[in-house]
């Protein structure tokens, strides 16, 4: 049995799908953060996810890895994101690209739209109708969407302007959150992020952004700000980049939990609906990046899956 690895290496979670040659899964490993700006350990994590992926094949059979790898920017990269899918024991085809490929060709699978992926990382990647490649990173832009951002400015606007009546239950959520006993001393945690090792405090503020956004949601006034300003960020870029499309419809897929969470979801939408340069239609991808890296390995082999093997990958994680 020959078998594609697909690798989805983000800025928290690396996962690794093994699947045959016909299509079917037979394999699944999770590991740590794979961006080496956000995780230390990179290297490991996703080495570890594509050997656990390959625990019931045998990393033997593998004909072909794909590896959409966060920050994983510039041809000075390749030498570190080679090494990462150097896994013992596979011999085959090993291709690394950057995380937003994967995710594109996992929303649209080639086809032209914009991805707008905002998790633990954010970028706002599009393959456009005449076939150019654009990135919002291109115009130095950035969405300050990113679970870390958000963590951030929700505790900046409450430290700021004080907590409102509608900001209680979050203020409880995010003293708990920092072990503060009181808004004082989580005043004074904050005033020493700085002095913390950057790589924690990002982990630490990333990991606090679905506090914010189930916040926003119940209708904390400093969390909304927090996802307002966020889904702001976001419809800039997407309407930064919908701009060099020639056609008047531009798809748009939203991946990652902050995006994807309902509050900012729907300020988002809601932007995008009042551009009149562009028709925007926010989509669900068609499936998730790590099996959009397992398709884009099974058509560099010449393979296209019928019907049946791909209503399977689309419920890959």
């Amino acid at each position: 049995m020959k078998t594609v690895i697909g690798v989805d290496a983000g800025g928290s979670k690396t996962r690794a799908l093994a699947v045959s040659l016909d299509g079917t899964i037979v394999g699944y490993g999770e590991g740590g953060g794979g961006n080496p700006s956000h995780d230390a350990n990179y290297l490991e994590n996703i080495r570890g996810a594509i050997a656990s992926a390959t625990s019931n094949c045998g990393p033997e059979t593998v004909v072909r890895v794909v590896a959409g790898i966060a920050g994983f920017d510039r041809e000075s990269d390749i030498e570190w994101a080679a090494a990462c899918t150097a896994a013992p024991g596979i011999i085959g085809s090993q291709v690394q690209i950057n995380d937003a490929d994967i995710a594109h060709y996992g929303a649209f699978q080639g086809a032209p739209g914009l991805v707008s992926i905002q998790g633990d990382g954010s970028m706002i990647f599009g393959v456009t109708d005449t076939g150019r490649r654009i990135r919002n990173f291109d115009y130095c832009h950035y969405a300050r969407a990113a679970g870390p951002w958000i963590g951030s400015l929700a505790i900046l606007m409450l430290l700021a302007r004080g907590p409102e009546p509608d900001d209680a239950d979050f203020v409880t959520e995010v003293l708990r959150y920092w072990e503060a006993n009181s808004f004082e001393d989580l005043r004074e945690i904050a005033s020493h992020f700085r002095a913390q090792r950057f790589q924690e405090l990002l982990r630490k503020q990333g990991d606090m952004a679905p506090i914010v956004t189930a916040a926003a949601a119940a209708g904390s006034t400093a969390a909304r700000l927090a996802c307002d300003d966020a889904a702001e960020n976001v419809a800039d870029g997407i309407r930064l980049l919908g701009r060099m499309f020639e056609g008047p419809d531009v798809p748009v897929a939203l991946i990652g939990s902050c995006v994807r969470s309902s509050y900012l979801r729907c300020a988002l939408e809601a932007r995008l609906a009042a551009a009149t340069e562009k028709r925007y239609r926010v989509i669900d991808a068609a499936y998730s990046p790590v099996a959009g890296a397992v398709l884009m390995a099974l058509a560099q082999e010449g393979i296209q899956l019928d019907a049946t093997a791909l209503c399977g990958l689309r419920s890959a994680t």
